[in-house]
């Protein structure tokens, strides 16, 4: 079976057809290799999480962590859990500890991690990544579209709210204009992933196959690139791929 080349980037590093096959995010995120305990401690933190009580969340997702300590998804509930409690500090000190754990990128570590430092150098007002993740809680598009907007207005260079907003936008233009305007405003590396990621899709629905490719490869072999956008890269690469053959 042939195996043909499908992208060579500039350095002339060359991607063929079989190195698209793998396409799992393989951060952490499961737990096959964690301890039952360490697992029924964090299931525990995420349950008092959903009923509000925090303080036990806390306490639960600190054991897990303890008998864990290199199981990122605990840290990663309880740095959520510190923005809730407004403790941004702290918030900040777990995500940072989750990127040591997982520097390719864990969920949204990248982004809150950024957003976070932002905030606290003035660049951003304070609060606004958690705002930021509320309009995930919103059922209608409409309703999501009216946070991020008022996002927008708050702090207009916030990549990630032009992400969101491009991904609630049918009309091909107007995703590419919230996109190129989100690639200017200094994007975390997830989200710069995932404008990219957006505009290859574009791209390619537009007729400028090429590009898409280029985008997708670029993605693929760049040092920065988070695993999760690599598998979603290298998905969509391999159908662009296959559908040439």
């Amino acid at each position: 079976m042939s195996d043909p080349v499908v992208f060579t980037a500039a350095d002339g590093t060359e991607l063929k057809l079989s190195d698209l096959s793998d396409t799992s995010d393989q951060a952490s995120r499961n737990t096959t290799n964690i301890s039952e305990d360490a697992v029924t401690a964090f299931n525990s933190g995420v349950d008092c999480g959903k009923n509000n009580d925090l303080t036990g969340a806390q306490r639960n997702f600190a054991r897990a962590i303890e008998l864990e300590p290199q199981w990122p998804y605990p840290r990663y509930q309880q740095a959520f859990t510190h923005l809730l409690q407004g403790d941004h500090a702290a918030a900040l000190a777990s995500y940072r500890l989750v990127d040591q754990l997982e520097p390719r990128g864990f969920f949204t570590s990248k982004t809150a991690l950024n957003t976070l430092e932002r905030e606290r150098d003035g660049e951003f007002p304070e609060g606004l990544y958690l705002y930021f993740v509320s309009h995930e809680w919103q059922e209608e598009d409409d309703d999501k579209r009216e946070v991020l907007e008022d996002i927008l207005e708050r702090a207009n260079n916030f990549s990630p709210a032009y992400q969101k907003l491009a991904n609630l936008t049918t009309d091909h233009d107007a995703r590419l204009a919230l996109i190129d305007t989100g690639l200017s405003h200094q994007p975390d590396v997830e989200t710069l992933g995932m404008l990219l990621l957006n505009k290859a899709a574009i791209t390619n629905l537009k007729g400028d196959e090429a590009l898409a490719i280029r985008i997708l490869g670029e993605l693929i072999v760049a040092n920065i690139t988070t695993s999760n956008v690599i598998a979603i890269a290298k998905a969509a690469l391999f159908s662009l791929a296959q559908s040439k053959q």
